[in-house]
């Protein structure tokens, strides 16, 4: 059976500056790692699986409660005192991880080279939530400080467990 992989690793840091003030830009992943490897099983047949795996994007949290500020940001209209934003990018997203498996199958017919192929993304069936959709106060803790929010943050989902099916002739 003809083999392939590939495994990589990746460190990096992105950041921004606006009017002084340095912050992780919202593309920042520190760490990624990719895998791959595939087969050859049977007579044109290859079946191959992909896994990624990411930290979290940053993302400003931001609580809008007044009508002015639910115009600027789109969300959070429902609470009237007032309005939370915290530092830029200060959190993150939830990691993303995603496993996607597929299967391709090549001949040629009569001059004509046909090629079918059936994938799954996200085979996990994970949220891999990384738009960020708004918070909203979750509760109260008193510190010694005073009183403290804990905020419960929103994202929206990714990509679901998708099925792709694809046929391809060239003459």
């Amino acid at each position: 059976a003809a083999w392939s992989t590939a495994l990589g690793y990746t460190y990096g840091v992105s950041d921004i500056e606006v009017a002084g003030v340095v912050y992780p830009a919202s593309a920042d992943r520190r760490h990624v790692i990719d895998a791959m490897a595939g087969v050859s099983v049977w007579r044109g047949l290859r079946a191959a699986a992909a896994f990624t795996s990411m930290t979290g994007a940053p993302f400003t949290r931001a609580y809008s409660r007044s009508p002015q500020d639910c115009t600027a940001f789109g969300f959070g209209c429902d609470d009237p005192t007032g309005s939370y934003i915290d530092e830029h990018n200060a959190q993150r997203t939830p990691a993303y991880r995603s496993l996607d498996v597929s299967a391709l199958w090549s001949q040629p017919l009569a001059g004509v080279d046909v090629r079918a192929y059936v994938q799954v993304r996200n085979v996990l069936g994970r949220d891999n939530a990384s738009t960020y959709a708004g918070s909203g106060p979750a509760g109260r803790v008193q510190r010694s400080d005073g009183m403290h929010i804990i905020w419960e943050d929103r994202f929206e989902r990714g990509l679901p467990r998708m099925p792709l099916v694809g046929l391809r002739v060239a003459f």
